[in-house]
């Protein structure tokens, strides 16, 4: 499970990442503020894996002070800082307004730094797991590739079978 932690001046946006954070397995979060110093207590407290973090509510002061705790995740609708956050080792750079896509992509480098899978600049190594949307409420689950017992092709559409469990992508 993937701890997370949310920081931005806006509780619309901050509403948004809860809602994708609620919708993908595997993660879970720990807490979300809009004030950026109670964040940074919040966050040696919680200990969060990742943190969402508004940049321009003084995200690169938080981001000095909560480095060595958490990985984190740039979300700002200003892309004149995008070069800059790669330079302070940041996970990923989100523009607002974020879609459930993009954010996908997001938590899937957030995964693989975590679990320490190699970056792009390292032998390529193909993943262990993917992602399915399932169900009428759009869920990701993850599946080990290795859990599969067997693909049943229905038409247009596939269902997982790992042990006695059947998944439905939608």
């Amino acid at each position: 499970m993937i701890k997370c932690f949310v920081i931005d001046d806006e509780q619309a946006a901050i509403n948004v990442l809860i809602k994708f954070i609620e919708r993908t397995a595997d993660l879970k979060l720990v807490g979300s503020t809009t004030n950026p110093v109670r964040g940074i207590s919040l966050i040696q407290k919680e200990e969060p894996d990742v943190v969402f973090l508004d940049i321009q509510m003084d995200g690169i002061e938080v981001l000095k002070r909560i480095h060595t705790i958490s990985k984190v995740v740039f979300c700002t609708a200003y892309s004149e800082f995008a070069v800059q956050s790669y330079d302070l080792d940041v996970i990923d750079y989100l523009m607002k307004p974020i879609t459930f896509p993009r954010f996908s992509r997001a938590i899937q480098r957030v995964t693989d730094t975590i679990y320490s899978r190699p970056s792009f600049s390292e032998e390529i190594v193909p993943n262990d797991y993917m992602f399915i949307k399932s169900g009428q409420r759009d869920i990701m689950i993850r599946i080990d590739l290795d859990d599969i017992d067997f693909v049943e092709s229905l038409n247009h559409y596939v269902a997982f079978h790992t042990g006695n469990k059947k998944l439905w992508p939608i």
